[in-house]
């Protein structure tokens, strides 16, 4: 568990890192990643029973460092427990995404964990899929567009490949800029 915890807090702070050369590229200084208190376990054991199954080891750490994090999983947000719970803020949201989705035939959301969202509730998800063991008790982490989705071993492996994804803009943008540099000296 302590590999985990300091492998995921790494991989967060990292992230951020990512983020914050993203957002002053690109002049999003309001989407800050804000973290939010940690869960207590009676909060994170009740939300078990609420679903009737242990959360992966990674996603536990995550919320017994941050009990949701704004903008972390840019552009959404990782979201706090109690926000995903019946009467929460986003629950209605939720159920209405995998209606609205299973309809379309993406059954395979139905019994997905939601975990990050956008503000747009059908635009972009990132769940744990519980049907979908992935690794050492982890879930697959399934990030869910309405185009396609991707799949992650872990919380861990989503992260990084997200500061990758922020990453690989910043040297995009520097490849372009040097082409437009070999331009203007023709």
């Amino acid at each position: 568990m302590d590999n985990t915890r300091q492998a995921l807090i790494a991989s967060i702070e990292r992230l951020k890192q990512a983020l914050a050369d993203y957002r002053q590229r690109e002049g999003f200084e309001d989407r800050v990643p804000a973290p939010r208190p940690p869960a207590d376990e009676a909060e994170i054991v009740a939300y078990e029973r609420h679903l009737g199954l242990r959360l992966p080891e990674s996603y536990r750490i995550f919320l017994q460092l941050h009990n949701g994090y704004d903008w972390l999983a840019y552009p959404g947000h990782m979201l706090p427990i109690r926000s995903v719970m019946p009467g929460g803020e986003w629950y209605e949201d939720i159920c209405e995404w995998k209606r609205d989705t299973v309809e379309y035939g993406s059954g395979e959301v139905l019994d997905g964990i939601v975990i990050a969202t956008v503000d747009e509730a059908t635009n972009w998800k990132l769940y744990l899929d519980p049907n979908r063991p992935s690794r050492q008790g982890e879930l697959t982490v399934v990030e869910w567009t309405p185009n396609e989705s991707y799949e992650y071993a872990d919380l861990i492996e989503f992260f990084d490949e997200l500061t990758l994804t922020w990453s690989e803009e910043d040297e995009v943008g520097e490849e372009i800029d040097e082409d437009e540099e070999d331009e203007d000296e023709d």
